[in-house]
């Protein structure tokens, strides 16, 4: 009898699974927003790429193929041998995700592991031989580093957020009124906004639509959002959050349906690209004229930047402002360049950002004083 098929291991895995549906029952709805567009490890949050799901997620019925072809072929019809090899079932599992790292030893190519035993054997070698097991301890005994990684090989994350509610916990405004201020420049985060939709609506013209509609209601609005480059060191996290998604969509016009998914549609880099760009397509037309009266709204588009505003109801005017060009991939890093921009304009008193990223606060604390205005950071109800 294999391991695998132990009483013990049974009654473990029996046990480990009544676990972890009861604790899907406790977090409920945050549990099944995080896998409804695929699976992800529990222990690093990653999600696995579609091959590797679809192994996970057969391997009960590849299981009874198999067994009912060995009761077939080698006890019924017995147009097998019964004690031929059995045929390894080579499926891909989350340990498929791991990247082994290798040593060479005597010309040997030598796998290291994460062994448990491996400071006691440490500890019975240092009895014979001179093993300074204080020095040992001052390097990393796995490998990767606990404090860095994660088991399957990936970034660890620090929970910054916590900061965040940490120092706003005592200190939280409502400013509504700072909306209805002519001097105040709102800068708002555009990839959050579109992720924060609570209600979708059925095409891509009602979303340009929604989404204009959700901008402050006032008179300067900065719109920024994230460039999408194939080559990027932002790949690994976007690779962890799931964005890895091929799975892009033909977005026609105004009147294409939304997808059922939305956020899986929002997993996709080329998917986030052609919405942001069918977003200024849209805003920059005709029928955004009356919108745009006495308002202005520098939209990002990749690594461009477009004052749309209108002078009449007829018209919508869309200049470009090069000053806001910028080959920054992240959208923290340009709110930044946007608010030095707005501190430098007239009858600006007042700079409100609006976002839910711990970065982007960090990042206002360190350029506070450059941008030389009154800054709020406005996290809505998130945070």
């Amino acid at each position: 009898m294999t391991e695998q098929l132990s009483a013990h291991t049974i009654e473990l895995s029996e046990a480990v699974s009544v676990f972890l549906v009861g604790m899907s029952k406790v977090f409920g709805k945050a549990v099944e927003d995080q896998f409804e567009d695929g699976l992800a490890s529990l222990a690093s949050g990653r999600k696995v790429q579609e091959d590797v799901a679809d192994d996970l997620l057969s391997v009960e019925r590849k299981g009874k193929e198999l067994f009912e072809s060995f009761v077939k072929n080698r006890l019924k019809k017995k147009t097998e041998g019964f004690h031929k090899p059995l045929q390894r079932n080579k499926t891909k599992t989350f340990s498929s995700l791991k990247k082994a790292t290798t040593l060479k030893k005597d010309k040997n190519v030598v796998k290291v592991k994460a062994q448990r035993n491996l400071f006691g054997q440490l500890l019975v070698l240092s009895q014979e031989d001179n093993i300074d097991l204080q020095k040992v301890l001052q390097y990393p005994l796995t490998p990767t580093q606990w404090s860095l990684a994660t088991p399957d090989g990936w970034l660890l994350k620090t929970n910054k957020a916590t900061l965040l509610r940490k120092l706003t916990l005592e200190n939280s405004l409502k400013f509504d009124d700072y909306a209805k201020n002519r001097n105040t420049a709102y800068i708002v985060d555009g990839n959050a906004l579109m992720q924060s939709f609570s209600t979708i609506p059925n095409t891509f013209g009602e979303i340009a639509e929604s989404t204009f509609s959700s901008l402050p209601q006032t008179a300067c609005v900065h719109f920024v959002t994230d460039t999408y480059k194939e080559d990027s060191i932002k790949n690994c996290e976007r690779l962890r959050r799931g964005s890895s998604v091929k799975n892009v969509y033909l977005l026609r016009g105004l009147s294409t349906t939304v997808p059922e998914h939305w956020k899986y549609f929002l997993c996709c880099n080329e998917n986030k690209r052609s919405l942001i760009r069918f977003l200024l397509n849209e805003w920059e037309s005709d029928k955004y004229a009356t919108k745009l009266v006495n308002k202005k709204v520098f939209f990002v588009c990749e690594e461009r930047c477009t004052l749309l505003c209108s002078d009449s109801d007829e018209f919508t005017v869309s200049t470009p402002i090069p000053y806001l060009y910028s080959s920054q991939e992240e959208t923290d890093t340009r709110i930044i360049l946007h608010g030095q921009y707005a501190s430098r304009q007239p009858n600006c008193d007042t700079i409100v950002i609006r976002s839910q990223d711990i970065d982007v606060f960090l990042l206002l604390l360190a350029f506070s004083e450059s941008i030389g205005k009154i800054l709020t950071f406005d996290t809505g109800c998130v945070n």
